[in-house]
């Protein structure tokens, strides 16, 4: 599998996985404010089965979220030698944060002290040093 192509699916798998963060905390939020309306709803008034939607959901997006790190993870064993050999420097270093340690753009632009359009052109170009010569992996 080519560089470029290892780095568009990690790219896809690592939206995923912010969208799946998003949904579980959501879930929380949901199941946390349903477990306080159960413990203060007389029976019979349908919370109890909102409670076991909320937990049923979030063990859902648990295990899709596990499965996704797994192949980011797979994923990264095949990159980070190939950051780690590129130029000590700001195009390593966004690299590193997105594609070794997750991070999402967002917060690469945030740790980088770059807006997030300046982080997505710098990631685009550190990609774009890395798959120069595109090896496979």
């Amino acid at each position: 599998m080519k560089v470029a192509d290892v780095l568009e699916e990690m790219r896809s798998l690592l939206h995923t996985r912010g969208d799946l963060l998003r949904r579980i905390e959501r879930a929380k939020a949901e199941a946390t404010a349903c477990g306080a309306l159960l413990t203060e709803a007389p029976r019979g008034t349908g919370t109890q089965s909102r409670v076991e939607r909320a937990g049923l959901e979030l063990a859902d997006l648990t295990r899709e979220l596990a499965q996704v790190e797994e192949e980011l993870t797979v994923y990264r064993r095949k990159v980070a030698p190939l950051i780690e050999r590129m130029p000590v420097g700001t195009a390593r270093v966004l690299m590193r944060l997105r594609y070794v340690d997750w991070n999402s753009v967002a917060e690469v632009a945030d740790r980088a002290g770059y807006s997030r359009q300046n982080a997505y052109r710098a990631l685009r170009s550190a990609e774009n040093g890395v798959t120069s010569g595109d090896a496979t992996t």
